[in-house]
């Protein structure tokens, strides 16, 4: 095994991973989260002094056994009027012994 980090496009993404196995790591997920078993600090919420736009960020660990996940985005409602996302976030999976192995971007609302 390497230390390189494979980049996938959405498309490669949703060819290699079927919605039954996302399905199954966000039930898994939450039911940590639901039990317990997880564990989750507090979510860092800083909502802009600029405008009504709120930065975030976090890191968990879904169980003894897996690797950290940390998480960061932002909510940026008034990039609507600009035809752009309004929410963005990127994470990155960290696992064995470290090495990142996964990192994630996505954004949602509307976009031209």
């Amino acid at each position: 095994m390497t230390d390189d980090v494979l980049f996938l496009s959405g498309a490669q993404v949703a060819r290699l991973l079927h919605v039954e196995a996302a399905t199954a790591s966000q039930r898994a997920a939450f039911t940590a989260l639901g039990s317990g078993a997880a564990d989750p600090p507090a979510k860092i919420m800083h909502p802009s002094r600029f405008d009504d736009s709120v930065a975030f960020a976090y890191v968990s660990r879904l169980s003894a056994d897996s690797g950290a996940v940390a998480k960061s985005g932002s909510v940026d409602p008034g990039n609507a009027a600009a035809g752009q996302h309004t929410a963005h976030a990127a994470g990155v999976g960290i696992q064995d012994g470290g090495a990142a192995r996964a990192v994630l971007r996505a954004a949602q609302g509307e976009a031209a």
